[in-house]
């Protein structure tokens, strides 16, 4: 596979229930300059309104509508169908912050041509993801902190890693990028890509005990070092979260 002579993408949207997110997503996509790419986007058996907006993209997108088992089953659709050598996930309400993102990514692939995964920021309001700039020998739990709607990654990186793992709800990405950094490094570019919605499932306050409780799995489950103290740390920022949610929900 010839990574570096025009690389082509596959851009995966997963949605459910939000034909605006959508809507912006698409246009987001369709809008690039960069031609060797194709969208596909997975309708987990939404309702009307966003059948009638798939209905629109099949002229330009693949289109697979049909129920699923969550998120990470969603994202594994889209994989299965997915022909291009570098894959991004960019979900509904998600969007890439100029038309010539896709142009920039391929520049990229073409300087760093030792990756095998090329990240840059997802913009949220005044924070990114990530937080700060970090590097290959920072520690596994670290790096696993890439905004997967910021990445590009190889096509044979999930041919030898797996698919995301459906035991995983909302931290399916971060369990996926543990697995992945274990044996391959990354390029962080110091540049915003995406622009985050924070609307998303994992952004829900609701979820906030099942976040921190997916992350601990993901970090036993993959024998991050130090997890027990990383864990216990967890559960600090999770207390922590949920009075701070509380407290805004009082005032609202």
């Amino acid at each position: 596979m010839n990574l570096l002579s025009n690389p082509k993408f596959s851009i995966i949207t997963i949605v459910k229930n939000d034909s605006e997110g959508l809507r912006r997503t698409a246009n987001s996509v369709l809008s690039q300059t960069y031609d060797d790419f194709e969208y596909i986007v997975i309708n987990g058996d939404s309702d009307e309104e966003i059948l009638n907006e798939i209905t629109f993209l099949e002229q330009k997108a693949i289109c697979v509508s049909e129920p699923d088992l969550g998120i990470s089953d969603a994202f594994n659709k889209g994989l299965k169908i997915a022909s291009g050598q570098w894959i991004n996930f960019l979900n509904a309400g998600d969007t890439f912050v100029t038309n010539g993102i896709l142009k920039e990514v391929s520049n990229t692939i073409l300087e760093h041509s030792h990756c095998k995964i090329v990240s840059g920021y997802a913009k949220f309001g005044r924070n990114t993801i990530p937080k700060r700039a970090f590097k290959n020998h920072e520690p596994l739990h670290v790096k696993a902190m890439l905004s997967h709607q910021a990445s590009f990654i190889t096509r044979d990186i999930f041919d030898e890693i797996g698919s995301f793992d459906l035991t995983f709800k909302i931290r399916m990405d971060y369990d996926l990028w543990l697995r992945i950094l274990k044996s391959h490094s990354f390029c962080l570019i110091d540049k915003i890509w995406v622009k985050y919605d924070l609307n998303g499932l994992s952004s829900l306050g609701s979820n906030i005990k099942k976040f921190f409780e997916e992350e601990k799995k993901a970090n036993q489950k993959n024998g991050v070092n130090n997890y027990r103290v990383i864990n216990a740390i967890l559960d600090f920022r999770c207390f922590k979260a949920r009075v701070k949610y509380s407290v805004f929900r009082f005032f609202i």
